[in-house]
Order: structure tokens, then C-alpha cells, then sequence
């Protein structure tokens, strides 16, 4: 909600372009609000911001992405399930480029036991390379790949990031 995935990521220099796809628009004031923290993020002229459902833009749009992140709030809060879903995680693997990243942010608090393992099966239906990582706040990062997810550090260095999207 502050922008500040957005922010961070904008700022990288080697990054050409971050989307970011908001269902909420007043969200959009918190972002503005949260500019010491995020950045400036509305004001980066790499990040392009949409109104919009995540899925839906995804499924019409032609670009491709290095990485996909995906952040928003418990699956089971109003309009935010389909977020969650075989068809996103589909229509996600289909933007991403060849050795391109999905991430889903995932509430370590108030979901589940059940939740969560019907979230990783759901992932793991598109995505045959799935990784947890946990935060500090104790939430937590699953990333998915189509192929087996290589750490390789010099790369990753002089790598050049061609483009992100996240959504909320």
C-alpha cells in the first residue's frame, strides 16, 4: 500500500521499467503520503502506474517481465482471492520471460494452516520451481520460476533488469 516495493525497484539504475497494476485507487494517496519512504515513487518517471485488476491486465497485455510480483492482502478479503488462483499464477507464467521470477507475498499472520498449503499447491500447479523465503516480520516470499531457480551471485551483479511488474 505505501509503494514501497515500487519505489525500491525504480530506483535501481539498471532497471528499465516497473508497471505496477492497483485495484484500490486510494491507495494511490497512501503512496503519495508515504514518499519519504517509497522514493518518490509517483514521481519516477520508470514507474507507470494503472488502475486496474492485476489479472485482467495480465491476460490483455503483450509485455513481458523479467519479474512479477504480486502483494495483496489475505486471500480471503473481497476481491482479492482471484489473485490466488490457477488462472493468475497462468497468466503470470505466460508474461514472464524465460528465466523470469513470480513472487507472492504471503500474510504469515491471521491465514491459516490450510491456506497457506492450498496456496502452495495452487503455485505449484503453474509453477514447477517454488521457493519460501520468510521476512523478519515473519510473512512470507514464495518465489516460482518454470525452471529450477539458480543463485548465481556474479551474475546477478552485472545483471540488467528489463522490466516489473507488482500488483496489490
Amino acid at each position: 500500500g505505501t509503494g514501497s516495493s515500487a519505489g525500491w525497484l525504480g530506483v535501481v539504475p539498471s532497471m528499465e521499467r516497473v508497471d505496477v497494476v492497483e485495484l484500490e485507487p486510494i491507495v494511490l494517496e497512501v503512496a503519495r503520503q508515504s514518499s519519504a519512504v517509497n522514493q518518490d515513487v509517483l514521481n519516477n518517471p520508470k514507474v507507470h502506474v494503472r488502475i486496474g485488476d492485476a489479472r485482467e491486465v495480465l491476460l490483455t497485455t503483450s509485455q513481458r517481465y523479467d519479474l512479477i510480483a504480486s502483494e495483496p492482502s489475505n486471500p480471503f478479503r473481497a476481491g482479492i482471492a482471484s489473485l490466488y488462483t490457477v488462472e493468475f499464477y497462468e497468466a503470470c507464467a505466460k508474461r514472464l520471460n524465460a528465466d523470469g521470477l513470480f513472487i507472492q507475498w504471503l500474510q504469515g499472520y491471521e491465514v491459516d494452516g490450510q491456506t497457506v498449503r492450498t496456496v502452495y499447491a495452487t503455485l505449484a500447479k503453474v509453477f514447477p520451481a517454488v521457493e519460501t523465503w520468510r521476512t523478519q516480520s515473519g510473512d512470507m516470499l514464495l518465489m516460482a520460476s518454470s525452471r529450477p531457480i539458480v543463485f548465481d551471485v556474479p551474475r546477478m551483479r552485472t545483471s540488467t533488469s528489463h522490466g516489473y511488474l507488482t500488483s496489490g
